[in-house]
């Protein structure tokens, strides 16, 4: 590796390590801050003018002498620690969900006009489809994100939709008031399906997980092989199971909190 290289790599650790080094509720000074992360006073210093520049911390006094994370690190903390909340109450849900019914189910979570994998209960099937956690997807090519516009209220839910609909395959939905009618159906049921909308050979099935005032937080989804999935078993088994998988999880975050 190039000396620029190493050097790009130690920057970014040390900016780690004085990110790691705030203690809750504390302001710092730069030299005693320099002294705690084992740095000379000017690196620190060059550092967190970085971090202030990119939102990461914030300065107090007059002047600005002291040091503190900003509202922006703390939201991030808070947003990773419920994602790691929700993952260990959802896991065994959706691992008891695939073991019911032998098919990939997954675990998402919105972020804007996309959603991101968490977790995967992965079919031990020969055919089976499935994706990669930490993945990300539009929310419109994913039954997780389908699921979870269908629980927004309409209007929000229509500017993420946007003013037109991609197509993927001959099944998929480009008409905007057809998708929201398709959602209205997905709120009534309790669950949404994509019948090989985003891939000729897969169907999804989509239920939200919601927060105490019925807000949808994540939602999970089943992958399903086309040559497995019949109108009737998606009608009668794979969406009841998957509605009421999302229910239980909704359920123990809510009495969790």
């Amino acid at each position: 590796m190039s000396d620029s290289g190493n050097e790009t790599i130690r920057s970014v650790t040390n900016a780690l390590t004085v990110m790691e080094a705030f203690k809750p509720d504390e302001t710092i000074g730069v030299s005693d801050l320099a002294r705690r992360v084992g740095l000379a006073k000017t690196t620190t210093q060059r550092i967190l003018q970085t971090l202030q520049a990119a939102g990461w911390v914030s300065a107090t006094g007059t002047p600005q002498t002291r040091w503190g994370p900003s509202a922006k690190f703390l939201a991030i903390g808070s947003r990773l620690s419920q994602g790691w909340g929700l993952r260990m109450v959802a896991t065994p849900v959706i691992h008891e969900l695939r073991d019911s019914t032998s098919e990939t189910v997954t675990l998402v979570v919105p972020q804007g006009n996309q959603v991101v994998y968490l977790d995967r209960a992965e079919s031990r099937e020969m055919i089976r489809a499935t994706t990669s956690p930490g993945s990300v997807q539009s929310i419109l090519q994913s039954t997780g994100g389908k699921a979870i516009l269908s629980e927004m209220p309409e209007a929000e839910a229509r500017k993420l939709l946007g003013s037109s609909l991609p197509r993927h395959t001959e099944h998929t939905i480009t008409d905007i008031e057809e998708m929201v009618v398709n959602l209205r159906q997905a709120r009534k049921q309790g669950y949404a399906v994509s019948w090989r909308e985003w891939h000729i050979d897969v169907v999804g099935v989509g239920a939200a997980i919601k927060d105490a005032s019925g807000a949808p937080i994540a939602a999970i989804s089943m992958i399903i092989p086309a040559v497995r999935a019949t109108r009737t078993r998606i009608s009668k088994e794979l969406g009841p199971l998957v509605a009421q998988a999302a229910k239980s999880i909704s359920a123990r975050l809510q009495a969790a909190r």
